[in-house]
Parts: C-alpha cells; sequence; structure tokens
C-alpha cells in the first residue's frame, strides 16, 4: 500500500467505516440532541410520540452526517454546511415573514401567551426545522469538536425554560434521561482523555456499581416524594420579570407618556396583538390626549391630574336624545328660543337615536390605559372597574396607592356611536353659525334657565352638562399652547372662507389631506432640521398618522376651532370571529397605533376626524412581506455570515500558522520545541483523525515517515533534549526543528487537498 493510499484509508475508510464513525461513534451525543428537541416539541403541544417524533429521529441523524462531514473535511464540507445553514434559515424566515406574515403571532404561540389552532401545525414545522439544525449542530460541536460541559448543560436546559415560560411541569422521564445523558457525556470525555494503561486500569467494582445505582435510585424516589408547593417562589418572580420586561418593551403602547409618538415610533410597530374588540362596529380606541404644541411634538402637560371620580353619570348624560328632549321642553315652554335660534325641527320633535352600545375589550399585554372609544359612558366587568377616574378628555385610568394601576384582564364598555354624532351634526348645520361658537354656549344657558324655573330636574342636567363640555372644548381654545406658522394659518383660513359651520370647516382640512396628493409613508424622513409641519404640508407630503394629525389640528386651531390630539389605535376584523351572530371580534395590532385629531362641533360636541389618507392606501405600505429594508438587512446579515464562514475557512488557519511560526522564533528554544511538537501532534490528531495519546516519539516518527513521508528524527530529538537532555537547545537546532514541522504541515496540507 502506497503512502498516499495509506493516508485515504486512514483517513476515511470505506463508506460504511465513515457512516459507523458518523452515526454509532456518535450515537450519545445525538441522543442527548434528540431528547433535547422532543422535549421541546413535547411542550408545544405535539406529545411524546408523533410525526415529529420520526422527524427528530431522522433530522437530528442527518445533521450529524453533515456536521461529521464537515468536520472531517477542509472545503466541501464547510461550503455544505454553510449552504445548509441558508437553506434552513430562508426557509424559516419566508415561512414565518412571508407566508404567515405575522412574526410576533408566532412568538406568543411559541412561548404560550396566544396559541393560535390555525397555525399551530405550521409554526410546529418551523420550530423542528430550526431546533434540530441549531440543537444537533450546537450538540455536536460541543460533544464532539471541542467538548464543553457548560455549553451542552445550557443547551439541555433550553426546554426548561419554555416549559416554566408555559406554566406547564417537565415530565420526570425528560429530566432523567437528559441529566442521565449529560453525565455519560462527561464520563465519555473524561474516559477518552485517559492513556491506554489507565483505561485498561479503570475498574469499578460491583459494590460500586451497586451503590451508583442505588444512589441515583435513591435520589429520584425522593425528588418524586417531596411535596411541591404549587405556589413556586421562582414562577412569581418569573412572572414578576417577564411582566416588568414587557411593560418596558411596550413603553407608549401601554402606559401615559408625557409626549407624543413620533415617525420613528410609528416605524418601529410590529404585527404583536395587544387588544381583541368585540363589538358590533369598528370604531377608534383612545388612549391619551395632548393639547399643547411646542412646534416639534405634543406635550400632554397636567391632563392626568384632572380626573372625574363621578364619570360615569356626566358622560352617560351627554346623549343627544335627552339633548333633543330637552331643547324641546324649553322651546315648549318659550317659543322665542326657535325663531332666535333656528332650531324649528328640533322643536317638532326630530327623531333622534342615541342608544348605548357594548363591547369587550381583552388586553393581551399588561397596560396603564383603559382605552375604549371617544363616548364611553360605563365600563364593567374588571377588577378595577370600580375604581376607575376618567379625565374630562376622556382618558380612563385606575389611581391607587399614589401609582397607575396595570390593567391585565377584560372589561365591558358600554358607549354611544359616534354615528348618533354625526346624524346630530346634520341636523344643526343649518341652526348656528361657523364663526361664533358664543351662540351654541347662548342657547344651551337660556334652554338651561327656562328648564330651571320649570324646575325640570333631569332635562336641566343634560343641559349642564353639554355646558360644561362647552366651556372645556372654549378653555382648550383660548389657553392651549399651540404654535401655528403664518403661513399655514393662512392657509387654513384660505380653505375655510365661506363654510357656513364648524363641521363643514373641520370636513374641508380632512379632505384637503386626501385630494392634494398626501401619502403615507412610515419609512419616509425629512432632511435634517426639516421635520416640520409647515415641511411636511407645504413640501415633501409625505409623513406618518402623526404628521396627518398634527398638521390637521394646528390648522383647524388657527380657524377657531377647538383641537385635541389624540393617541390610540384602529382596528382590523378579526376573520375568526366574523361569523359570529352577536359581536364581531377585531384585533388590535401593535401597528395600528394611530394618531387622530378630535374637534369640538359647536352644536354637536367633540368628534373624531381623519386627515391621515384613506386606510386602504395606509395599509398597502404595510405589507405581510418582507420591506425592501427588511431584505437589505437580511441580505448583510447573510452576507456577513459567509465571509465570516469564509474567513475562518480559508484566512483563519493560515493566520494562525504564521502568528505560531512567528512566535517559535522569538522564544526560548527549549519552549519552542516543545510546543511545535505538541502542535504537530495536534494537526496529525484533528487533521488525520490518529489517536496521538498511544503514540510513543518513535511510533510518530514512523507514522510521519510511512503516511506523510517525512522525516521528523530533527524534530524528535530536539523535543527529547528539550524534556530530558541537560544541555540546551542551540539555535540552529531550533531551525532544524522549525523546517520538519513545516514540512508535516505542508504534507498534511497536500494530502487534504488531494482528497
Amino acid at each position: 500500500m502506497t503512502a498516499e493510499n495509506s493516508a485515504k484509508y486512514y483517513k476515511y475508510g470505506s463508506f460504511r467505516e465513515f457512516l459507523s464513525r458518523a452515526v454509532i461513534d456518535r450515537s450519545l451525543s445525538m441522543v442527548y440532541a434528540m431528547l433535547i428537541q422532543l422535549a421541546i416539541i413535547d411542550v408545544l403541544g405535539q406529545g411524546f410520540l408523533s410525526i415529529y417524533t420520526l422527524g427528530i429521529i431522522f433530522g437530528t441523524v442527518f445533521f450529524n452526517i453533515i456536521c461529521d462531514f464537515t468536520n472531517r473535511t477542509k472545503l466541501v464540507g464547510k461550503l455544505v454546511y454553510v449552504v445548509m445553514m441558508f437553506v434552513v434559515w430562508n426557509v424559516m424566515v419566508r415561512m414565518v415573514f412571508v407566508s404567515f406574515g405575522d412574526y410576533n403571532y408566532f412568538m406568543a404561540w411559541f412561548f404560550g401567551d396566544n396559541p393560535n389552532v390555525e397555525r399551530a401545525a405550521a409554526y410546529t414545522f418551523v420550530c423542528w426545522l430550526g431546533f434540530c439544525f441549531f440543537i444537533s449542530s450546537v450538540v455536536f460541536y460541543f460533544s464532539e469538536v471541542a467538548f464543553r460541559r457548560l455549553y451542552l448543560l445550557m443547551i439541555g436546559l433550553i426546554p426548561c425554560v419554555l416549559y416554566v415560560k408555559r406554566e406547564q411541569d417537565l415530565p420526570y422521564v425528560y429530566m432523567v434521561l437528559l441529566i442521565g445523558t449529560y453525565l455519560l457525556l462527561t464520563l465519555r470525555d473524561r474516559y477518552k482523555k485517559l492513556s491506554a494503561e489507565e483505561r485498561l486500569s479503570l475498574k469499578i467494582s460491583g459494590g460500586g456499581r451497586l451503590f451508583l445505582g442505588g444512589f441515583a435510585a435513591a435520589a429520584v424516589i425522593l425528588g418524586l416524594m417531596i411535596p411541591k408547593s404549587e405556589d413556586t417562589p421562582y414562577k412569581i418572580d418569573f412572572d414578576k420579570v417577564a411582566e416588568d420586561a414587557a411593560i418596558a418593551v411596550q413603553g407608549a403602547m401601554s402606559s401615559f407618556t408625557r409626549y407624543s409618538g413620533n415617525a420613528d415610533f410609528y416605524s418601529s410597530l410590529s404585527d404583536k396583538a395587544i387588544y381583541y374588540v368585540y363589538t358590533d362596529e369598528a370604531f377608534y380606541l383612545k388612549r391619551q390626549i395632548f393639547t399643547d404644541f411646542n412646534g416639534e411634538r405634543w406635550d400632554a402637560g397636567d391632563s392626568m391630574q384632572n380626573g372625574i371620580s363621578d364619570w360615569k353619570r356626566y358622560f352617560s348624560s351627554l346623549n343627544y336624545k335627552d339633548l333633543r328632549d330637552a331643547l324641546q321642553k324649553a322651546c315648549e315652554l318659550d317659543p322665542k328660543l326657535i325663531e332666535q335660534y333656528g332650531i324649528g325641527e328640533i322643536a317638532e320633535g326630530v327623531r333622534i337615536s342615541d342608544e348605548e352600545k357594548k363591547a369587550m375589550i381583552v388586553p393581551m399585554m399588561p397596560s396603564q390605559c383603559f382605552v375604549s372609544p371617544l363616548r364611553t359612558v360605563n365600563l364593567r366587568g374588571n377588577p378595577l372597574s370600580d375604581k376607575i377616574s376618567r379625565t374630562i378628555n376622556g382618558e380612563m385610568y385606575c389611581w391607587e396607592d399614589s401609582k397607575l394601576q396595570t390593567v391585565d384582564s377584560s372589561y365591558n364598555i358600554s358607549y354611544y356611536s359616534e354615528y348618533s354624532a354625526l346624524n346630530w351634526s346634520s341636523l344643526m348645520e343649518g341652526s348656528l353659525p361657523a364663526e361664533d361658537m358664543s351662540v351654541w354656549k347662548n342657547l344651551l344657558i337660556e334652554a338651561d334657565n327656562i328648564l330651571r324655573k320649570n324646575k325640570q330636574k333631569e332635562l336641566t342636567t343634560t343641559v349642564e352638562d353639554f355646558l360644561d363640555e362647552y366651556y372645556n372644548a372654549e378653555k382648550i381654545l383660548n389657553f392651549s399652547d399651540i404654535q401655528v406658522s403664518d403661513n399655514m394659518k393662512a392657509l387654513a383660513e384660505e380653505l375655510t372662507r365661506g363654510k357656513m359651520n364648524a363641521y363643514e370647516k373641520a370636513l374641508t382640512l380632512q379632505n384637503y389631506f386626501i385630494t392634494n396628493g398626501f401619502e403615507y409613508d412610515l419609512g419616509y424622513r425629512p432632511p435634517k432640521g426639516m421635520d416640520t409641519p409647515d415641511y411636511f404640508v407645504f413640501t415633501s407630503k409625505r409623513g406618518t398618522c402623526s404628521d396627518f394629525a398634527t398638521a390637521f389640528c394646528l390648522m383647524a386651531s388657527s380657524v377657531g376651532l377647538p383641537v385635541r390630539y389624540a393617541e390610540g389605535y384602529t382596528m382590523e376584523l378579526y376573520a375568526e370571529n366574523a361569523e359570529n351572530a352577536q359581536f364581531t371580534g377585531y384585533v388590535v395590532k401593535e401597528k395600528n397605533a394611530h394618531a387622530f385629531p378630535e374637534v369640538y362641533i359647536s352644536g354637536t360636541g367633540w368628534m373624531t376626524f381623519e386627515p391621515t389618507v384613506p386606510a386602504q392606501q395606509e395599509n398597502s405600505n404595510v405589507s405581510y412581506n418582507l420591506t425592501i429594508r427588511q431584505y437589505i438587512i437580511l441580505g448583510i446579515f447573510v452576507l456577513l455570515g459567509i465571509g465570516t464562514a469564509l474567513f475562518v475557512v480559508f484566512l483563519l488557519p493560515g493566520i494562525s500558522e504564521k502568528h505560531f511560526r512567528k512566535k517559535v522564533t522569538a522564544i526560548a528554544p527549549e519552549k519552542a520545541v516543545i510546543l511545535m511538537y505538541n502542535r504537530m501532534l495536534s494537526q496529525i490528531r484533528r487533521r488525520m483523525k490518529a489517536d496521538t495519546s498511544v503514540m510513543s516519539a518513535g511510533y510518530v516518527t514512523g507514522f510521519c515517515k510511512q503516511i506523510l513521508n517525512t522525516d521528523i528524527s530533527r524534530l524528535r530529538s530536539a523535543f527529547e533534549r528539550a524534556c530530558f537532555g541537560e544541555k540546551s537547545i542551540s539555535e540552529e537546532e531550533r531551525t532544524n526543528a522549525l523546517v520538519c514541522y513545516e514540512q508535516v504541515s505542508e504534507a498534511i496540507g497536500h494530502i487534504k487537498k488531494r482528497k
């Protein structure tokens, strides 16, 4: 047999021997990887025996063969592994981001926060593919290439973390098997490091085996017998940390803030569901109101200090049917009101419907806000229901023990529809001039005086509450700190000139944004120093809902309309509940966060307007497919990964070798010779797959002569003298030893290239 063929056979042997080394010799590490994956699949709801059990077995064996091939070859195996990694990653990304379009739903399902039965099978497939590749690769490396006990232990804890997060008990069978396999892996590593003589002398007596078996059995039985507390402290602490982290991450999504969100905030939101709403119509959910604008952002000021404890009575009385009855009665008692204010239709008892509607809101994250529609009149079904305060602007919260309380369970609300406000506004359009809000105030004051004189207490309360709402709007108009440029004010005045009433003014301003080429663009950022409402209105005409709502509010305020900048959410139809006979289900996602204006319409009250371009245009910018930016980021990471892999495969070994050769010329000759000899053994062991731990120096010399056709006698002689000789190593001997070392390295490299 030639030296070349001997090297080939020693390294690879037959294909059968290759499979033997790749599968049978690695069986213990594969069992450990399989157990981890089975525990993960079990906690995800597939059980111990399922189609995924076979998938895990065959997948682990397959990836283990790929890893072993990668470890035994210099180039082809590495490239195969990189391609395999790219394929697995691409399949997972495309399924989660493109096919499903809801990465956050997937994460919520994975951690057990929001089970999705419809997609559970597809989600489980993604987990099987990803974990099978990742765990098989990592366990192989840390058990067969570079043994690391701690890393193997950390990998084994992955299913434990999932069981804790999903509030499930880890089955004892997994616990025992995982611990047992881990211990066997550590013992195997220790055994492999023993010399041949030490292995022969290694022996455990019958009594020792009996003791170890008895100890293990006793430990398991004791663990099963010890009573477990239902309220485990670590679980409570874990949930507390998770809740605090959720609140911190959600930030402005779930709590009251001093300043409004901007384009960066709205462009960073995801598809994660944060509320489910069950009602019979879609509406805007309000979170917080801002009334002051400093030129860059909106400021909430001290509005949270003005909570109304008796808010249910106050807001429930703002009913248009009751207001019609009150004004009709006032006109009946004093007919002069009809001619003075032009409210003949009301005096005749025009039909008005303003009935309470119902909705149930289910928060999917801890929150400090009771989000609700504009005309909410009651809230029930929550542990904090009786402790809720509501500001005059409509924000709802619970302030107790000197802090805002967290909302983490569902609640039911009653509200008046904004469609009723539209109907009432159309009724009042011809009655009250837009230029003077005080006409509406005077009508309410006179009606209140007439009803009070005639002891109409209930009707008087309704009129007085509408009057209080007017005074609040007047306060916002007169005292809010809103800075509007001259150009924007001139544009608003030009657009609303000749409009007959407040509603027409607001509607004109709203339509200006919709019909004049404005675009909704989450990714757009104005040039530095140009992020102003004027630049948005007159130059770019591109922005997010915050830009549209801000520009509308500034223009409306400049023409005398009381206005509030609101932050909250829109709603999407939730298909799974669309057929519900009583209620339709809606979902509110992070990306549904929205800014919109509320305008006080003289003669009606507060109404919501929508200057942002229509929803279908807005939604077209938020696709379930990966955006260009996401593709660029993904491409960068892929290129970095490929570049890193190529660097490790092609450049790093050469750089490391050059550094070593330079190092051994600079240190003491004795130490240099020892390092060269040990590194030579390491290369033979790692690259030729030879067990050098049982080779004597003479055997190594013969091995290099026969297999590598290289004479290392000078390196061997210098090594023995450095270890056992009394004389020091000369510079010439160091140089000769280095030449031998370089010849061995080059010979090993040539053999690998030929193969």
